[in-house]
C-alpha cells in the first residue's frame, strides 16, 4: 500500500506539469498540421521555378551549339 501511496504523492505534486505538456504537445502538432500544406505549396512554387530556369538552360546550350542552323529555326517559325 506505500508503493500505491508513493505514486499518489507523485502524481499529485506532478499533475500540473504533465497536463500542461500534454497542451503543449498537441499544440505543436496542430500548429505542424497547419503549417504543412503551406510548406507543400511553397516547394510546388520552387520546382516550378526551377523547372523554368532548367528550360531557359536548356535554350541556351541549344542556341550555343554551334551547329544550330538559326535560318531553318526561323523558316520553321514563320510558316507556323
Amino acid at each position: 500500500m506505500s508503493e500505491f501511496k508513493k505514486i499518489l504523492d507523485w502524481f499529485s505534486k506532478n499533475y500540473l506539469k504533465i497536463i500542461i505538456i500534454f497542451i503543449i504537445l498537441i499544440s505543436v502538432y496542430f500548429f505542424v498540421s497547419l503549417l504543412f500544406p503551406i510548406f507543400q505549396f511553397f516547394g510546388f512554387i520552387i520546382e516550378t521555378i526551377s523547372i523554368i530556369e532548367d528550360s531557359f538552360n536548356e535554350l541556351k546550350d541549344k542556341l550555343e551549339n554551334k551547329n544550330f542552323d538559326f535560318k531553318k529555326f526561323l523558316e520553321k517559325n514563320d510558316e507556323a
